[in-house]
């Protein structure tokens, strides 16, 4: 009887056939890891691009002199006597703050930044971004309310002093607080 001393054909076969399903096994966890990988440091971005979107602009109009939701740019504000101007850049989709670009990514419509009034010095900022490449089209859309400090103590003062000589003991030391939320 003759001994074998290597491989069959068909034993080379299945070892390649195991070889090659390991492989693709390993390249199909490797494109999943890379995808979940690029999805949170998409969210990453926009959480960090909203959390400077939150301290400058509503920052900006909680210490503003004057506040203006009037005109044709969404936000016009007087700091320290130095005008400030929100506008969206329709070209570029992108928010614009004197002229310098602060914020991309908004979202194609006509009102992917505003800001209304909703009572004496508390404004209603609501920003709409485009969906991301995960597909948040259902998370894009943040609204946030911010009270302007110098409005809400002219505001306390006056009904303050309104009534009778008091202190402004209506409400006027909690009235400058500010509430942020998430829509």
């Amino acid at each position: 009887m003759m001994r074998q001393t290597g491989l069959g054909l068909v034993e080379l076969m299945v070892a390649l056939l195991i070889g090659s399903l390991i492989l693709l096994g390993a390249g199909e966890v490797f494109q999943l890891v890379r995808g979940q990988f690029e999805r949170i440091s998409q969210l990453s971005q926009r959480q960090a691009n909203l959390s400077f979107f939150a301290n400058r602009v509503l920052g900006d109009i909680r210490r503003a002199d004057s506040v203006d939701v009037s005109g044709t740019d969404p936000l016009t504000l007087s700091i320290d006597d130095e005008p400030v101007d929100y506008r969206v850049d329709t070209d570029t989709e992108q928010l614009l703050r004197n002229e310098e670009v602060m914020f991309g990514d908004l979202a194609d419509e006509a009102k992917a930044f505003g800001v209304i009034s909703i009572g004496d010095a508390t404004y209603q900022v609501t920003l709409k971004l485009a969906p991301g490449v995960a597909g948040d089209a259902d998370h894009s859309t943040f609204t946030f309310r911010v009270t302007n400090r110098t409005a809400a103590i002219d505001t306390a003062q006056e009904n303050g002093n309104s009534q009778d000589g008091s202190s402004g003991s209506s409400g006027g030391n909690g009235s400058s607080g500010t509430t942020v939320g998430k829509r």
